[in-house]
């Protein structure tokens, strides 16, 4: 995904502050995170490019340890990006095992028996894809045959023990292509009752990873480009995708 491309699906005012960046100011921060101890909050800064004067907005990381924040102001400025992992030939061989699944019966049970310490973000980013896809492509072909009744089936606590599992992994992780992964699988995901949660857990450990400088250019212009279909509504996209302008900018200069 190029930048030029990702940048198409950021708002105009974005996309002043990206080509070329101007002048800001810092106005009022105001909360963010939905969730309860949320680690994300929003502010928003004023762009300005000649006449035009745009207000963005910037996510920012919540501070506990103000001493932290100095020692990140003052000494460590160096970029820092996740490097991709390579598969180890035990997740290779757990990946591959997915694809003889006919179910999400059997996906349950090929990883009921590992321990969730052992499950790595590429394996439960992977799982979750597979769990979307067989389900999805289940009930395009057995329209009038939704599975109920099992514990495995669509809306269940069994089923969703399990993709909360896989999301606290994923999003604990630090990993942009399991985060991505994730937000990709949990858009196309339309049997769990809390999507929306889903949704939000995935895009703050997502901007949890650009303010601390760990996603690579590249994948900040997939996540764009994911973000701009995230959700129904076409407003709400473009305003969360608005949202990583700032790391667009900082990517770009290194």
């Amino acid at each position: 995904m190029s930048l030029l491309r990702a940048c198409k699906h950021l708002s105009p005012l974005a996309r002043l502050a990206v080509f070329p960046p101007a002048v800001a100011r810092l106005s009022a921060v105001r909360d963010f995170s939905s969730r309860k101890g949320g680690i994300i909050s929003e502010t928003s800064v004023f762009v300005q490019s000649g006449h035009k004067i745009a207000e963005l907005p910037v996510v920012v990381k919540k501070v506990k340890d103000v001493w932290e924040l100095y020692r990140r102001m003052g000494i460590d400025t160096k970029v820092k990006q996740a490097l991709p992992k390579k598969l180890s030939e035990e997740e290779k061989e757990i990946i591959s095992g997915f694809n003889r699944c006919y179910n999400s019966s059997s996906i349950f049970r090929l990883l009921e028996p590992i321990p969730s310490s052992e499950v790595t973000p590429q394996v439960a980013s992977q799982a979750y894809k597979k769990i979307v896809e067989l389900e999805n492509t289940f009930e395009a072909r057995n329209p009038n045959n939704v599975g109920k009744g099992r514990a495995d089936q669509p809306h269940s606590f069994f089923r969703s023990a399990f993709i909360c599992s896989f999301l606290d992994i994923i999003c604990n992780s630090k990993d942009p292509g399991a985060i991505l992964e994730g937000l990709t699988s949990v858009m196309r995901d339309q049997n769990s009752d809390d999507q929306d949660i889903y949704k939000a857990r995935l895009l703050e450990a997502l901007l949890v990873c650009v303010t601390d400088r760990v996603v690579p250019l590249q994948d900040i212009c997939k996540a764009v480009h994911i973000l701009s279909v995230f959700y129904p509504d076409h407003k709400e996209c473009c305003l969360v995708a608005d949202k990583l302008w700032f790391g667009i900018i900082d990517q770009s200069k290194s």
